[in-house]
């Protein structure tokens, strides 16, 4: 039980252990509530994109999860048509995790393969975030199996990239499906490995 209450403290600590060195873009992004997304901003730094915009949406009332969709839908085709691949794909999964926590299901899982199917030739790090909002919504479905083969899919992105952050969201996203499936043994596995990954962390 304790190392389970570690793992979800560590978890939820997650955004101060990205890279240690990002921008001061990055870092306005923690500060606004969004720091879970502040790796991802940096793929679009570049971009051709409204970074503005993108970064007076993140601001956006975080209270708020409709005003927000609107303001991703609004970016998402702002990018689309300056065919800035990074920032539709980032937008998708935004949209895709705001969905998901509103347990508006169907959009979730639109929005989720949109992305997936369009990340994998620009960005392995927001495919497999994709893939963690996937197993998000399949688990609020009650869709274990399938929620357990897209956290699996993280998993293995997220480990074959070197990406701890992810890699350990990953796992924690595969503990929380077998809790609500009322696997605890399983659980409780997934949770500590989580936590040996942030602990591990810490330490670099």
């Amino acid at each position: 039980m304790i190392r389970a209450i570690i793992s979800i403290g560590f978890c939820l600590w997650h955004i101060a252990l990205t890279a240690q060195s990002v921008d001061q873009r990055a870092l306005k992004l923690r500060e606004s509530g969004n720091g879970d997304r502040a790796e991802l901003a940096l793929l679009i730094d570049q971009s051709t994109g409204d970074w503005n915009a993108y970064l007076m949406a993140v601001k956006s009332p975080n209270d708020i999860p409709e005003k927000r969709i609107e303001i991703w839908a609004q970016l998402l085709e702002n990018f689309q048509e300056s065919q800035d691949e990074i920032g539709v794909l980032l937008c998708a999964d935004l949209l895709s995790a705001e969905y998901a926590s509103l347990r508006r299901v169907g959009e979730a899982k639109n929005y989720c393969r949109k992305c997936i199917s369009n990340a994998k030739d620009l960005s392995i790090l927001i495919e497999a975030e994709c893939y963690i909002n996937l197993a998000t919504t399949y688990r609020f479905n009650a869709e274990y199996q399938n929620a357990l083969r897209a956290a699996d899919s993280a998993i293995f992105l997220a480990q074959n990239n070197s990406n701890n952050a992810i890699y350990g969201r990953s796992l924690f996203s595969k503990g929380s499906v077998y809790q609500l499936n009322n696997r605890l043994d399983s659980a409780m596995l997934f949770y500590a490995k989580s936590a040996e990954v942030y602990l591990q962390l810490l330490d670099t």
